[in-house]
């Protein structure tokens, strides 16, 4: 697999890992089946700690990865 092709894999994974952990953060957090439970530290705090996480390494991708990545995610839209 070429260099550029795994640079687009983490684009793709990145931005997957963000979206799954802020549905989690939405589900555990914001759902009114949720409301008053007792790990919301566990549930909420660790999962957006998560995606603060990936998306501190998706910004430190090349500019390069980032505009393909756009292109990818906009493209595979349509």
């Amino acid at each position: 697999m070429g260099a550029g092709r795994l640079k687009i894999l983490n684009f793709g994974a990145l931005m997957a890992f963000m979206a799954v952990n802020l549905a989690a953060v939405k589900h555990f957090g914001f759902s009114p089946g949720m409301a008053g439970n007792q790990q919301f530290g566990a549930d909420v705090i660790v999962l957006a700690w998560d995606f603060l996480f990936c998306l501190v390494i998706f910004l430190g991708l090349q500019n390069s990865t980032l505009v393909a990545g756009a292109i990818w995610t906009i493209v595979g839209r349509w």
